[in-house]
């Protein structure tokens, strides 16, 4: 079973089965249709794909494969947990991969500067990490040094919910793991960016962190201070109703030069004390403990619709948006996440994306950043 809408340069299908046979007759279909010189792949998880018998499929296509597996994709304004996206571009795309992203003999710096001498006349980045890789924040500092104010940046992290290294990303070398896939492409781009997530507790200083480990907040050990004010404001106890149970409710946002503040999911405290986050914390900056309300967090995904389109300098009438959505919102809006979603979707128009674990944005020195709990959208240019 499957849906499929096309215009002069996109063409977009939908297999609803999630199964590689149900992959395949969608990327023949996408070459009998025309032009196509890139396709975009966003997947879901619970499809399970065969990694050998895919990575046959991905290495004889004839044109540029990228994208990534997640917890769950969208279309239109509905959220599929089984299934396939695939968007046909007759423009070419130049994708990159950068493998190894763990090792820390991977040399990032190197790796971008040859993705820069290709990217001269594109107008937007698409990237994809795997949210199990341990040097995002790395990559993105990088991306930050390297293309803030030169190209527009829309991305995020790929996986399962479960956390468990599995290869994730699509390529045209086959199914990759603990990397990165940057995808540029000549298109006019916005971007839009917010969580609604508000300041309850602080602001603290993060007096001790290693990597996404917070181990000191005012010199007091991490979860010590994040349990006794979160505890405080919810009336409820990590005892009662286990870490996740209420973290989820209680992001850490750390102070930026941007309009809202950069959010980190904690994930489960450490052995000595410390907080364990999604993506790093810097020792130094300040931070809050946030909370939402889900009419906030709905109003904020419209306002990163607002602020995409503000930004959008192309048509109107031919354009395309791509939302990427935190899987954690999903679990904290609950059946509200589909008011969510249609308070972005716009009639006429086709919205695709996925619900990563983990947003990558940026168009400016102090917007680039790895986020979590947010929404990011990018209007992309239909011609």
């Amino acid at each position: 079973m499957g849906w499929v809408r096309g215009s002069a340069t996109v063409h977009i299908h939908m297999d609803l089965s999630g199964t590689l046979p149900g992959l395949e007759r969608s990327l023949d279909a996408l070459t009998r249709e025309g032009n196509i010189q890139a396709v975009l792949v966003l997947a879901c998880a619970a499809n399970d794909f065969p990694i050998f018998e895919l990575d046959l499929i991905l290495r004889t296509r004839p044109y540029t494969i990228f994208g990534g597996i997640f917890p769950a994709i969208i279309h239109g304004a509905r959220r599929f947990e089984r299934g396939t996206i695939l968007v046909g571009l007759s423009r070419p795309v130049r994708a990159v991969p950068i493998e190894g992203l763990s090792d820390i003999d991977t040399n990032l710096k190197a790796a971008l500067t040859s993705v820069a001498i290709q990217s001269e006349a594109m107008k937007t980045m698409m990237v994809f990490v795997d949210s199990t890789s341990k040097r995002i924040g790395d990559l993105v500092d990088h991306l930050r040094d390297m293309f803030g104010g030169k190209i527009n940046c829309i991305g995020g992290g790929a996986g399962s919910v479960n956390m468990q290294p599995k290869p994730c990303l699509f390529s045209n070398d086959g199914l990759l793991g603990d990397a990165a896939i940057l995808a540029l492409v000549d298109l006019e781009s916005g971007i839009g960016v917010s969580h609604g997530w508000e300041p309850v507790r602080g602001p603290y200083r993060v007096t001790g962190a290693q990597g996404n480990i917070i181990k000191a907040l005012d010199w007091k050990p991490a979860f010590e201070v994040y349990r006794e004010a979160v505890e405080m404001h919810s009336r409820r106890t990590f005892e009662r109703e286990g870490f996740w149970g209420i973290a989820k409710d209680y992001p850490i946002g750390i102070t930026t030069m941007a309009m809202e503040k950069v959010v980190r999911d904690p994930l489960q405290p450490s052995p000595d004390g410390g907080l364990i986050c999604m993506g790093e914390v810097p020792e130094g900056v300040s931070v809050d403990i946030l909370h939402g309300r889900a009419d906030n967090l709905i109003a904020a995904a419209g306002r990163a619709s607002g602020l995409a389109g503000l930004a959008f300098h192309g048509s109107a009438q031919r354009r395309i948006t791509l939302l990427l959505d935190c899987i954690s919102r999903v679990e904290f809006l609950g059946n509200r996440f589909r008011e969510e979603m249609l308070a972005i979707h716009q009639e006429r128009q086709p919205m695709l994306g996925a619900c990563t674990i983990g947003q990558i944005a940026g168009v400016d020195q102090d917007s680039f950043a790895f986020h979590n709990k947010t929404t990011v959208i990018g209007i992309l240019e239909r011609p």
